[in-house]
């Protein structure tokens, strides 16, 4: 066997295989608790500390913006009417709408709508505050069922003025194939139920291209019964909220640090109009249009400019 400088190679190789000197570790980092640490054994998330510090950031989901809507000598509005809307399940499901709302006066004369869907040969569903604000009036039109009206009822609501308050309106109708049971929920409190005929029908709340989406704005009327105040994080779900689900839902709106898709709920969520946030940067930048941050049904800012994009 050769002897020197061969001789030292084959030992150190020999010495490794049997216990010498291992080569180091390389560095890694995990993403924990406490920040980005080395786990000592190479095989951390991040083959970086910097590419760890990026991802390990505290989650923010800010809600800072909404969207103000104004009565006067031009009327403001959001719309869609290229797009189809579904409503619960295929169509024919239970279903919540929750949003924050804040009226800048109660009693304007007028009706002031929240939003206003479909109309004509097809279905319809609205909201709007009475006149006298006595009360939010919600009421759906099923076509396929000989034009057959539900409303739950006038007077269960009376939202203060210049006050943010946060509505869920939930529709069951997985309880009985010909009523539908409908709740108010203001901040979270259930205000009352009323249930009543409404038949279920397969498409019966899938609003067809052509149809408008009005968000501001009830139906045809733009001369009046539009909306005066601010409207902000309006969402569509396709199943009953819990009264627990609902407030869970609030707090995400409250908070920073919790984000929507952080709900234990989520995947029922099918649209989220943030009304300002969903946009680089955020803010009056977002107009002239309102994301869908969810769905895919858009809205256009009408008679308005960024400045209706506002932080409240």
């Amino acid at each position: 066997m050769p002897t020197g400088i061969g001789a030292g190679i084959a030992g150190r190789v020999f010495g490794n295989k049997c216990g010498g000197t291992n080569p180091p570790v390389t560095p890694s980092w995990d993403c924990g608790a406490a920040g980005c640490t080395d786990p000592g054994t190479g095989l951390g998330q991040y083959s970086s500390l910097a590419a760890c510090q990026t991802a390990c950031q505290p989650k923010v989901c800010e809600d800072l913006y909404s969207c103000r809507f104004t009565q006067g000598v031009a009327n403001t509005w959001l719309n869609n009417n290229t797009t189809p809307l579904s409503v619960g399940l295929n169509g024919e499901g239970s279903f919540t709408i929750a949003f924050w709302v804040k009226f800048d006066t109660t009693s304007t004369g007028s009706e002031q709508g929240v939003f206003s869907w479909g109309g004509g040969n097809d279905p319809k569903m609205q909201l709007y505050l009475l006149a006298n604000g006595s009360g939010l009036q919600f009421n759906m039109t099923n076509i396929n069922a000989g034009g057959t009206t539900w409303n739950d009822g006038t007077g269960i609501i009376n939202p203060p003025a210049n006050t943010w308050i946060h509505y869920a309106y939930v529709a069951d109708r997985d309880k009985d194939e010909t009523d539908v049971t409908g709740e108010w929920f203001e901040n979270g409190i259930s205000k009352g139920t009323k249930t009543a005929p409404f038949p279920r029908n397969v498409n019966d709340m899938n609003f067809p291209v052509g149809d408008n989406y009005y968000f501001g704005r009830r139906g045809s009327s733009i001369s009046t019964q539009s909306l005066q105040g601010n409207l902000d994080d309006f969402t569509i779900w396709d199943k009953v909220l819990t009264s627990a689900e609902i407030l869970e839902l609030m707090d995400v709106s409250l908070k920073n640090t919790d984000c929507m898709d952080d709900l234990t709920f989520y995947s029922k969520i099918t649209h989220w109009w943030e009304m300002g946030d969903n946009h680089v940067p955020p803010g009056p930048s977002t107009f002239p249009t309102i994301v869908d941050s969810i769905g895919s049904i858009d809205l256009t800012m009408v008679n308005m400019s960024g400045t209706n994009i506002v932080l409240d």
